[in-house]
């Protein structure tokens, strides 16, 4: 027989989608709820690089920043929170899903093009400084891109 206490007590779940689905906001409500940690793979993305990424992205290219993305899935799922906010990108590479669906359950958090444009848009913080992913902009790159 199980007990569905032990299971939601070893429940790590892993939060994709495109930037502005709300992975972030979501998986800080639901560590919360889970009385678990928290961990963003952009947060250490940056943390390791001493800069931001639209900064990585500008410098060194986006081929340097997908390495520290890598290693940043491999730290968080080696730590195991309850939640992990992957970053958009982290799940085109198969070694990342690899890695992370070994830990974690995974959640792809989705809004239209114009919701996710529209909260890449308000989101003033410097935390979010986000690097141009494609040859266009705003809602059109974000059609471009999802």
């Amino acid at each position: 027989m199980t007990n569905s206490r032990s299971q939601l007590d070893l429940l790590c779940v892993a939060l994709i989608g495109m930037r502005g689905s709300g992975k972030t906001t979501v998986g800080q409500q639901l560590a919360r709820l889970l009385s678990g940690d928290f961990v963003d793979t952009d947060d250490l993305v940056v943390a390791d690089a001493g800069r931001s990424i639209a900064d990585i992205f500008a410098t060194d290219g986006a081929e340097v920043f997908r390495r520290y993305e890598a290693l940043a899935v491999a730290r968080a799922a080696k730590q195991q929170p309850r939640v992990i906010s992957v970053g958009g990108g982290a799940v085109l590479d198969e070694k990342n899903v690899k890695v992370l669906s070994d830990v974690a359950m995974i959640v792809w958090l989705t809004a239209t093009p114009e919701v996710l444009w529209q909260r890449v848009r308000d989101d003033s913080s410097p935390r979010h400084e986000r690097p141009v992913l494609t040859d266009q902009s705003g809602l059109t790159e974000m059609q471009q891109l999802l």
